[in-house]
């Protein structure tokens, strides 16, 4: 029988989730840019497309403000021969072109590994992509780097809805949950969300979520784990940090793909420390509402883990 935690966490996890007509109008943004990329001059170089990101591994939450388009290019449209790979900025900025020609009175722009579209509504980054012998595996470019680097988005949605289904259908609200927390959080000690996504992910693929209150408990329990020593302590026993760290040593989350990809590359110990500290505040919290598990006090504590609901 579910805790009465666990409905509430329910009821509160619908209310972000994106209406009928917010993903109505996703879709046709990224049906539209898609036909556009696939038609005219650039079309020529383009061989397949699709939608990557939390909005095609349905862990988007309210509103969709973001969609991530992958573009699989033949690099021959670029160099032929030597070297087999293009130049990325050259790619970067072709595609650049392309976007703001069939959107002309949008901002466009070339950004690190992505040319961005901003839209009224949402950002469109449209990211190109290089095909691997490996299936499943693409290298996009960095323009900082001047290199392609690896990337599995695909397997990475794989994995999510893996876990999920072996977790109930559990892990994806529980995601949804944590990132509406982490928007909530100060700048300065919030995570991008595809960490936050990865940590989720990294943690139920080894342990059993049958709850949602135990689970986000669990969640917060886990990252203070995770966190630097000599910070706060964990209150459950944990034997592993399963290629997690928030601080311990560095900053790091082993991608879900099996690539060698970190989900928390360049983030800083001291917003690790501050998220740390954060999620312990409220591990506190959802263990209270867990030992004390009256309607008014699950509100009020939910109501101070959730300030946006």
């Amino acid at each position: 029988m579910a805790s009465l935690l666990h409905t509430q966490l329910s009821q509160l996890v619908s209310r972000f989730e994106p209406s009928k007509m917010q993903l109505r109008e996703a879709s046709a943004s990224q049906r539209r840019i898609r036909a556009l990329l696939e038609a005219g001059t650039i079309g020529a170089c383009v061989e397949d497309s699709f939608l990557i990101g939390s909005y095609a591994r349905h862990t988007a939450i309210a509103p969709i403000d973001d969609i991530d388009i992958m573009v699989q290019v033949d690099p021959d449209h670029w160099t032929k021969g030597w070297p087999f790979r293009p130049n990325p900025l050259a790619v970067i900025a072709t595609f650049q072109r392309a976007i703001k020609y069939r959107y002309p009175d949008n901002h466009v722009r070339k950004q690190r590994r992505s040319v961005g579209l901003l839209m009224s509504r949402r950002a469109i980054d449209v990211v190109p992509a290089l095909a691997t012998d490996e299936s499943g595996v693409f290298r996009i470019p960095d323009v900082d780097e001047e290199a392609w680097l690896e990337t599995a988005p695909q397997l990475h949605a794989e994995a999510i809805t893996g876990i999920n289904q072996e977790n109930h259908g559990l892990v994806v609200p529980l995601i949804k949950l944590v990132k509406v927390w982490n928007q909530s959080l100060p700048s300065t000690a919030r995570l991008k969300s595809f960490a936050i996504e990865t940590i989720v992910g990294r943690l139920y693929d080894a342990y059993q979520i049958s709850d949602l209150g135990e689970g986000l408990r669990d969640f917060y329990d886990f990252v203070v784990y995770c966190g630097p020593i000599g910070g706060p302590r964990a209150s459950l026993r944990w034997d592993d940090d399963l290629d997690v760290s928030l601080g311990r040593f560095t900053a790091q989350a082993a991608d879900l793909s099996g690539l060698d990809g970190n989900a928390l590359a360049g983030v800083e110990s001291s917003r690790c420390i501050k998220f740390v500290e954060k999620a312990r505040i409220n591990r506190d919290r959802i263990q209270d509402a867990l030992d004390r598990p009256a309607d008014a006090n699950i509100r009020r504590q939910l109501a101070r883990v959730f300030p946006a609901g």
